[in-house]
């Protein structure tokens, strides 16, 4: 009979550690890469028909849209907060916001939606988008007037 080598086990009784199966850990700046990885943006929850649907949005706005989207693609969340774009809880939206996400059953996702994220583009024109997880960035709303919300409350006649 072989004489008995002395292996060093991991945790788990009778599994090789990750190094004793010649399995290298990832070095740090790749961990770095992976949580600062790139935003991704999505077109398919944009309301095109509501009152603050995308078929209101002009070419030019279109075109000056899409600049700072891909501007922000490798941001984190904390430097793309710092820029602007900050959620905002469903229950301060205007009436009208409200009564929109109703009409889109948005109101009834699971999970329920319980903020909607304002993207600042210039001035008053803001970009509204859906929470759908920490890198990803669901389009709903062009909102050039600023009638989505307003700090304080001060909804525009609608």
């Amino acid at each position: 009979m072989p004489p008995r080598r002395n292996r060093r086990r991991s945790g788990r009784k009778g599994f090789p550690s990750p190094a004793e199966q010649g399995v290298a850990r990832a070095p740090a700046s790749d961990l770095a890469a992976i949580n600062s990885h790139r935003f991704s943006w999505s077109f398919g929850s944009i309301d095109w028909d509501g009152p603050f649907g995308f078929r209101y949005i002009a070419p030019d706005d279109l075109a000056a849209s899409l600049r700072p989207l891909s501007a922000v693609e490798h941001f984190s969340d904390k430097q793309l907060q710092g820029e602007g774009h900050h959620p905002i809880p469903v229950g301060r939206l205007s009436p009208l916001a409200r009564a929109r996400l109703v009409e889109l059953r948005i109101d009834r996702t699971r999970p329920a939606v319980a903020e909607l994220w304002s993207f600042r583009l210039t001035g008053a024109k803001h970009l509204w988008r859906l929470p759908r997880g920490r890198k990803h960035l669901a389009l709903l709303w062009w909102d050039p007037h600023h009638r989505v919300y307003q700090p304080g409350g001060r909804w525009n006649a609608e």
